[in-house]
């Protein structure tokens, strides 16, 4: 190491905080300093509830206390403030030109190094010019990111690629800090004998977002109508009368349970919680993320209690077989090439054989009614292989490699 490393850490959105988590706790263990950079304008941007805001209070991990927070108001502000406690690192999860603007620049001017985390299809939108002009390292999980990103940009060069870390699943250091199976089931009370199954928040994402808020996720099959009606969305009118709805696939999973005796759960994310409040009856157990803790991660938790967990062509995907926990994708409509993100979710990170399934949206119902818990257990092989390929390393140590790099190339 040739000089003293300070590393900071741009938060503009509150959820960040478990981004960083691991690569904080672990900079902190070797006592380098570490400043929050809040903004900009962090009291407009941020939540209005304090709870839910990146303040020490409410980020409970490790020597948090040594943390420096610093709020800036405008972007502008930002290169005044790393020149002036003289930061020399930047992490930073993925962003665009627009996220710094012309404070690119200037970081670059003062000599201060940038480091991009992958944090799962985010980091697609990092263009190569933004790559070749300001960045100097991008973590990723494995060499299989870094050929989703050639796939996403053909046209990159070798001297952008050479920037790319293959460093493992920084997520899944969540797990480190996660309590047995046995005591998470005292925690929310579940019966030592249960065997559990989860649903994973309301689906977010499709290729037509009128289908999804206004057909998919609208209980009401008449309202449904008459919003296509309104909106002349009159191709889907049929599948407002007829189709499987989210309520639908709720209350079939739940009688999937009640039939079999299984413990279900529905996991939300609480900024969904308005939208998703009226299926909670359902459910056995409801749980969100906390607004207490932002580390370690919720879903870690939820996966490793959980004997299966069902989602809707998420990211989270990785996070449950990370947890040794078997996944069911369900797929609501077939995935739009055109956005760079979407190269992410290719077809085999939720159908592969002993790990994950993968099932429409309209078999979903069927398929769980003609199957058992014991049909679903994850394939040791199988996830070993899954995991070198998605996850890079499972030695749960990526944070440490990240502290190790940025010290080494000081």
């Amino acid at each position: 190491m040739n000089k003293k490393i300070k590393l900071g850490f741009p938060l503009d959105r509150s959820p960040a905080i478990k981004t960083y988590a691991p690569i904080l706790i672990e900079a902190l263990k070797r006592n380098i300093e570490v400043f929050l950079l809040c903004g900009p304008d962090p009291f407009n941007s941020y939540p209005k509830n304090r709870s839910y805001r990146p303040l020490k209070e409410n980020i409970n991990f490790p020597n948090i206390y040594k943390t420096s927070i610093i709020y800036f108001k405008s972007k502008t502000d930002l290169p005044k403030i790393i020149e002036k406690h003289k930061i020399t690192d930047i992490v930073s999860y993925p962003f665009t030109y627009k996220t710094y603007e012309s404070s690119l620049e200037n970081i670059k001017k003062i000599g201060t190094k940038i480091h991009m985390l992958q944090w799962y299809a985010d980091f697609l939108v990092t263009t190569p010019l933004l790559i070749n002009d300001s960045i100097n390292t991008i973590f990723v999980y494995s060499n299989n990111e870094i050929e989703t990103y050639k796939e996403a940009y053909p046209n990159i060069t070798e001297k952008i690629t050479k920037k790319f870390i293959p460093i493992g699943f920084i997520p899944a250091e969540s797990l480190n800090y996660i309590a047995s199976k046995e005591l998470i089931k005292l925690k929310y009370k579940i019966p030592e004998n249960k065997k559990i199954v989860t649903l994973m928040t309301v689906p977010v994402a499709s290729n037509d977002p009128f289908w999804l808020h206004s057909v998919f996720n609208e209980p009401n099959r008449l309202l449904a109508v008459f919003k296509c009606i309104k909106n002349n969305q009159w191709k889907y009118v049929t599948h407002s009368l007829f189709y499987p709805n989210y309520n639908n696939i709720v209350k079939s999973i739940k009688k999937w349970c009640h039939k079999n005796n299984y413990f279900f759960i529905i996991k939300n994310k609480a900024k969904y919680e308005k939208s998703t409040s009226q299926y909670n009856k359902e459910a056995d157990l409801v749980i969100k993320d906390s607004s207490e803790k932002w580390f370690p991660q919720t879903i870690f938790e939820i996966a490793k209690l959980s004997d299966i967990v069902i989602n809707f062509i998420s990211s989270g995907t990785y996070d449950i077989i990370a947890s040794n926990t078997f996944n069911i994708s369900i797929n609501l409509m077939e995935i739009d090439m055109t956005s760079k993100p979407s190269y992410f979710f290719k077809k085999e990170i939720y159908e592969y054989k002993g790990v994950s399934v993968f099932k429409n949206y309209k078999e979903i119902g069927k398929f769980l009614e003609n199957s058992k818990l014991e049909n679903f257990t994850i394939n040791k092989n199988n996830q070993k292989k899954y995991i070198k390929k998605y996850l890079g390393q499972n030695d749960r140590q990526a944070s440490k490699r990240i502290i190790d790099y940025i010290l080494k190339n000081s």
